[in-house]
């Protein structure tokens, strides 16, 4: 069996991961909401109000939860650090009000994160049911499997007695599936509308690097759930600290796309009124569209016998022009 991390190491360490993680949370939130209400902002729309919405509720539950970690820490070596096993023994007692908290706010974080991909992914889609069908099948999986995983929390003295090893693994490899389905699904729902507007428009690409951003702050979510997941499966304790990454980088992974592409819109903008301050459909540049006329010149008997054979000549290469 691989070196272990004791527990009350690996719990120190996920804490400061958390708290690291979650300052750059709190910059991307305050982002957010200077660009959705600053000065000279429009009024936002449903879909955007949804948006604002789901991020000001994934920053409280993160809020919370860093600070019941840090409760926990500090109840473990104030008051139990002489306590007979020492902070391992504290901490493996999972019965704690605290510690079925801090797993509430976790599972309530993962579900909010994937609810918020799939709601993008259906208003991508222009609202089609059907090409969410699989995720939605997905996030439903993650919300049963992740409320077959507190009951036994709140009653278990200790890791070995709790009956959630399947849930749990069920629970990680549904958020991994649907993270990899959602961002697949956006990511080709531009691409296929930036290629067909290159058919007709010869304008550049401002689709492409949208689908850049989707990917790589995807990735970031991705990658802490996958190493999550092969943490655990290998029963290691190790796997609390890309676990308290999770829930701040939830929040980091939703506000992250909606800033980069809020940026990259305002930047746009400008330079277009730069170049082109009143822009049209008329002044667009479109593709040359290749246009074949054949003009027919009827020439009559007399008039053909008295032309000459200059014009006759002339005549004829226009026609075949």
């Amino acid at each position: 069996m691989p070196a272990q991390l004791l527990l009350d190491e690996a719990l120190l360490l996920g804490l400061w991961l958390e708290a690291v993680a979650y300052g750059f949370f709190l910059c991307l939130f305050c982002g957010t909401i200077v660009l959705s209400f600053g000065r000279g902002r429009r009024r936002s729309d449903i879909h955007s109000k949804i948006m604002i919405g789901i991020s000001s509720i994934m920053f409280f539950i993160s809020t919370l939860h860093l600070v019941l970690g840090i409760y926990r820490l500090c109840q473990a070596f104030a008051d139990h650090a002489g306590d007979s096993g020492g902070l391992s023994a504290y901490f493996t007692n999972v019965m704690r009000w605290e510690d079925v908290a801090i797993n509430v706010l976790y599972g309530t974080q993962e579900v909010l994160g994937n609810a918020a991909a799939v709601y993008r992914c259906y208003v991508l889609w222009s609202k089609d049911w059907r090409v969410i069908a699989l995720p939605l099948m997905l996030l439903v999986g993650s919300l049963v499997s992740g409320c077959t995983i507190i009951p036994p929390l709140a009653t278990a003295d200790t890791p070995q007695t709790l009956p959630t090893d399947r849930s749990i693994k069920a629970f990680y490899s549904f958020a991994v599936a649907q993270n990899i389905i959602t961002t697949g699904l956006m990511a080709f729902r531009i691409w296929r509308t930036s290629s067909e507007s290159a058919k007709y428009y010869k304008i550049e690409n401002t689709l492409l690097p949208i689908i850049r951003v989707l990917v790589e702050s995807a990735a970031l979510q991705l990658i802490v759930e996958t190493l999550t997941l092969g943490l655990y499966a290998g029963d290691l304790n190790a796997v609390l600290l890309p676990q308290g990454l999770v829930t701040p980088i939830v929040g980091i992974t939703f506000n992250a796309i909606a800033i980069r592409i809020k940026l990259r819109t305002i930047r746009d903008s400008t330079t277009r009124s730069q170049v082109d301050p009143v822009q049209t459909i008329g002044s667009m540049p479109m593709k040359r569209i290749a246009v074949n006329t054949i003009t027919e010149i009827v020439i009559g008997a007399e008039e053909a016998k008295e032309s000459s054979p200059s014009t006759s000549s002339i005549l004829s290469r226009e026609a075949t022009a």
